[in-house]
C-alpha cells in the first residue's frame, strides 16, 4: 500500500504542476496569439484521436485491470500481458485507421467550406491516434504494475512544458502555424516513446510472443469483459469528442476553438477527483472481492461529499471571476460566457456521484455499466442535435451537461436499488445553499478598476468564508480529515526546518 501511496502523491503534484501550465497555455497564450479557427482544429484532431484511440483498444483495458494480478509474476513475464496488449492494440489501430482511411477523402471534401483548416490537418489524425493508443496501453499497463506516476509526469507535464516552448517559439515568430502544426502533433507523439523507455529502463517491458492467457479458464471472461470494455470506452470517449465533432458540423471550426478554450476552464473543477479516481478503482475492488459492504458504503459516502465540496467550491470561485476570465480573452469568446457555469455544474454533479462507475464496473453487474454507457451516447447526440441549432455554442455545453447528468443519476439510483447505498444526504444542501448564497453575495459587489486585484479580492471574499463554513459545520468529517492532515503536515515541514 505504501507503493500505491508515494504513486498517487507523485501524480497529485505532476498533475496539478502540468495543469497550471496547460492553463498558461490553454488559457492565456493560445487565444491571444492563435485565432480560434486555428484552437479549434488542433482540438479537433485532438478529440478525433481520442475517440479513435479508444476504439482500437478493442476494449482491452478493461479486462487488463481485472485480470492482470491473476497472471502478474515478473520471472513469467507476466505470461506475456504485455505482448497481448500491444498486439491487440496494434490490430486495433489497424482496423480503425482502416475504416478511417475508406471515408478519408469524403470526410475532408465535406469539411473544406466550413472547416478549411480542419481539412487540411486532417490526416495528422493517423499520426496522434497512433500514439495515443499505445501510450493509453503503456499507461494501464504502468497501473497494474504499480509504476503509474512516470505517465501522469509525461502526459500531464513533460507534453505540457514541450507545448509551452513551442507556443513561445510561435509569439516569437520564429515559424508560422503550419510548421508549428507539424511540432506540436509530434511533441504529442513523444510521452509514448518516453513511456516505453521508462518501462525498457524498469525491465518492465517483455515482447516475447506468449498467447497463454487464452489457454486458461479466464479466457472467455477476458473476451466479455474486453467486448463490453469496448463498448463503455467508446462511450466515454464519445462524450469527451462528440461533443466537438457536432459543434464543428453546425457552426464551424472558429466556434469549435472559442467552445474547447471556455470549456478547459470548467474542466478544471474536476482536477481534485482525476488522482483519487485512478486509486479509488483499486479500494472499490478490494471491498466488493471481501463482500465488506459496510467499508464500500463509507468509501462511497466521503467520496462523494468530499468531491463534491471541492468541486462547489472551484466552481464558486469561477462563477464570481467570470468577468475576469473573459477579460484575458479576445471579445469573440463571449459568445462561450455561460459555458464554465453549464459545464461547471454537470462536473460538480458528476463529483458528487462519486465512486459510481468504480463500483459497477468491479461488480457482476459490470455489463449494466455498458448500458449507461449507450444511454449517454444517446441522448449526448439527441440533445446536442435539439439544443445546438437553438443556443449554438451554449446549446452544446448544455446538450453535454444534461448528457452528464443523466448518466451518473441513472448509475447512482441502480447503485441504490443493487446495493442500498445512496450519497446524496441533507448536507450536500447545505453545502450548496451556503455557496450559492456567498456567491450570490460577491459576484454583486463593485470591481476594481486592476483585473488582478479585482481577481485576489473577490477570490479572497468567496474562499476564506466558504471555506470556514464547511471546516466549522462539519459538513464532512474526512474534508475535515484531509484539511488536518495537511495542517500538520504543513506544521511539521515548518517545525522542521526551524531546527
Amino acid at each position: 500500500m505504501g507503493v500505491v501511496k508515494r504513486q498517487t502523491i507523485k501524480s497529485v503534484v505532476y498533475t496539478y504542476a502540468g495543469t497550471l501550465i496547460g492553463f498558461i497555455t490553454v488559457g492565456v497564450l493560445f487565444p491571444l496569439y492563435l485565432t480560434t479557427s486555428e484552437i479549434g482544429v488542433l482540438n479537433l484532431v485532438n478529440r478525433w484521436s481520442m475517440m479513435i484511440m479508444q476504439i482500437g483498444t478493442l476494449g482491452f483495458p478493461a479486462a487488463m485491470v481485472k485480470y492482470f494480478p491473476y497472471f502478474k509474476n515478473k520471472e513469467k513475464k507476466h505470461s506475456g500481458f504485455l505482448f497481448i496488449t500491444l498486439f491487440i492494440g496494434f490490430i486495433g489501430f489497424l482496423i480503425t485507421s482502416g475504416i478511417l482511411f475508406l471515408f478519408n477523402d469524403d470526410i475532408i471534401a465535406n469539411e473544406r467550406e466550413k472547416s478549411p483548416l480542419f481539412s487540411t490537418y486532417f490526416n495528422y489524425i493517423y499520426l496522434v491516434t497512433f500514439f495515443y493508443l499505445f501510450f493509453y496501453l503503456l499507461d494501464v499497463y504502468s497501473r497494474v504494475i504499480y509504476q503509474s506516476s512516470a505517465a501522469v509526469l509525461l502526459r500531464e507535464f513533460v507534453q505540457r512544458v514541450m507545448v509551452i516552448v513551442l507556443t513561445c517559439g510561435i509569439i516569437a515568430k520564429l515559424f508560422g502555424f503550419d510548421t508549428f502544426v507539424i511540432l506540436y502533433f509530434i511533441t504529442l507523439s513523444v510521452p509514448t516513446v518516453f513511456l516505453f523507455l521508462f518501462l525498457w529502463a524498469k525491465k518492465e517491458i517483455h515482447l516475447t510472443p506468449s498467447f497463454e492467457i487464452f489457454r486458461t479458464e479466464h479466457k472467455k471472461p477476458i473476451l466479455q469483459r474486453s467486448l463490453f470494455g469496448l463498448i463503455s470506452g467508446m462511450g466515454i470517449s464519445g462524450l469527451l469528442s462528440i461533443d466537438v465533432i457536432m459543434l464543428n458540423e453546425f457552426e464551424g471550426e472558429s466556434a469549435t476553438g472559442i467552445y474547447t478554450t471556455v470549456f478547459y476552464f470548467a474542466s478544471l473543477i474536476l482536477i481534485p477527483s482525476r488522482a483519487f479516481v485512478r486509486l479509488a478503482g483499486n479500494m472499490v475492488s478490494e471491498c466488493i472481492k471481501e463482500n465488506d459492504m459496510e467499508r464500500l458504503k463509507k468509501i462511497y459516502y466521503d467520496s462523494c461529499i468530499t468531491q463534491f465540496i471541492a468541486g462547489v467550491i472551484l466552481l464558486a470561485l469561477m462563477l464570481v471571476n467570470a468577468d475576469n476570465i473573459f477579460t484575458f480573452l479576445k471579445p469573440e469568446y463571449r459568445a462561450a460566457y455561460y459555458v464554465i457555469l453549464i459545464i461547471g455544474i454537470g462536473n460538480v454533479f458528476e463529483m458528487a456521484t462519486g465512486l459510481n462507475h468504480s463500483i459497477i464496473d468491479n461488480s457482476e453487474h459490470f455489463r449494466f455499466g455498458t448500458y449507461f454507457v449507450g444511454l449517454l451516447i444517446l441522448c449526448t447526440i439527441i440533445f446536442n442535435l435539439i439544443f445546438i441549432p437553438l443556443m449554438g455554442i451554449n446549446g452544446v455545453a448544455v446538450g453535454t451537461a444534461l448528457s452528464l447528468v443523466l448518466y451518473n443519476l441513472v448509475k447512482t439510483i441502480f447503485i441504490y436499488v443493487k446495493y442500498k447505498m445512496m450519497p446524496f444526504q441533507l448536507n450536500f444542501l447545505w453545502v450548496l445553499l451556503v455557496s450559492a448564497a456567498l456567491v450570490a453575495g460577491v459576484v454583486y459587489l463593485p470591481n476594481f478598476g486592476n483585473v488582478y486585484i479585482n481577481t485576489l479580492y473577490k477570490s479572497s471574499l468567496l474562499f476564506f468564508p466558504l471555506f470556514l463554513i464547511i471546516y466549522w459545520c462539519k459538513f464532512s468529517l474526512e474534508f475535515n480529515r484531509h484539511v488536518n492532515n495537511l495542517v500538520n503536515l504543513i506544521q511539521v515541514k515548518i517545525l522542521g526546518r526551524s531546527k
